[in-house]
């Protein structure tokens, strides 16, 4: 059965009983929908309580004459969509940095080096550059945003955040070459 389009409206005003109704009836079916999808458990109860957070901050743009489980549907699935790219781009990223090494034919430095070491020299690049690009690459790589979410966050354009992280790749990518030019000339 689904929510009552009274239950949507006191919900719109901001009624927290009536968020509290919608989430103990719906919670658990995004779950499971979630689940489907999401490897973790963690992963799954992450998309739940983000769902909802995306909800409350919507409700008052709510039409209490639609279909709620579609609307609830079309969250949970963009989330998840979303939840999937950010681990696609967390991938390429590591992808991108083990090819630049491939590329340099640094199979040596690629087994010295660790994942944790590399991941501190990116961040002693990372520092260095204008505050900017940091606070896009932060937000892009490190908290897994989107470029439309770094966008509003920052209140800037998604091109304007595309070209940030173009820009800080290129700059990793010429510090990496670099680094391994100079780790093969002295070993």
């Amino acid at each position: 059965m689904g929510i009552s389009s009274a239950l949507l409206e006191q919900f719109k005003e901001g009624d927290k009983k009536a968020f509290e109704d919608i989430y103990v009836h719906h919670s658990k079916k995004v779950y499971r929908f979630a689940k489907r999808y999401m490897k973790h458990h963690e992963d799954a109860e992450e998309i739940v309580q983000e769902v909802f957070i995306r909800l409350w901050e919507a409700r008052e743009s709510i039409n209490p004459e639609m279909n709620f489980d579609n609307y609830l549907f079309t969250i949970t699935r963009n989330l998840i969509f979303n939840q999937h790219r950010k681990k696609v781009n967390e991938s390429y990223f590591q992808t991108f940095v083990l090819a630049s090494f491939e590329e340099n034919e640094n199979q040596l430095l690629e087994d010295e080096i660790s994942t944790q070491d590399l991941s501190r020299y990116i961040d002693e690049i990372v520092n260095k550059l204008p505050p900017k690009q940091q606070e896009v690459f932060m937000l892009s790589r490190k908290q897994m945003l989107t470029y439309k979410e770094i966008s509003a966050q920052l209140n800037i354009s998604e091109k304007t955040v595309e070209a940030h992280i173009y820009q800080v790749l290129k700059t990793i990518r010429k510090y990496l070459i670099r680094g391994i030019t100079f780790f093969l000339f002295f070993f």
